[in-house]
């Protein structure tokens, strides 16, 4: 090899070494771009597991509320019913 032959292939050298260097740092910054969609989506399911509980829970607790208000109601209903029962029966 002469000279020139081996200047070409230093600078072919270099120039594959800087193509490699910038494929690298691209490698790098979508592996950052990956994590961070990664706790995002994580974070976004933690939100929805969070909301679909407490949906969960107001609904039990608006099912009790309504039972209790049919309870109160049937109780109601009773002792009005005995009341005009005794006052039909005097």
């Amino acid at each position: 090899m002469n000279n020139s032959e081996i200047q070409k292939s230093e600078e072919m050298i270099e120039d594959l070494n800087k193509k490699l260097a910038k494929c690298m740092s691209t490698i790098e910054s979508k592996n950052v771009e990956l994590l961070n969609l990664q706790s995002t989506l994580g974070q976004y399911f933690a939100e929805v597991e969070a909301k679909e509980y407490l949906e969960q829970q107001n609904q039990r607790e608006g099912q009790r509320k309504q039972s209790g208000r049919k309870k109160k109601f049937w109780l109601s209903f009773q002792i009005l019913k005995k009341s005009l029962q005794k006052g039909r029966a005097e």
